[in-house]
């Protein structure tokens, strides 16, 4: 029971993380593609 709940909250942090790089990189890319 335990494990599963750490390991539930780890892979929702590590996706959690992963969509906010992912949508700064998008944002980063549609700056830098305004700009050129």
């Amino acid at each position: 029971m335990w494990r599963m709940r750490i390991w539930l909250t780890a892979l929702g942090v590590i996706s959690l993380l992963l969509l906010g790089a992912l949508i700064i990189f998008y944002c980063a890319g549609y700056f830098i593609g305004g700009l050129w």
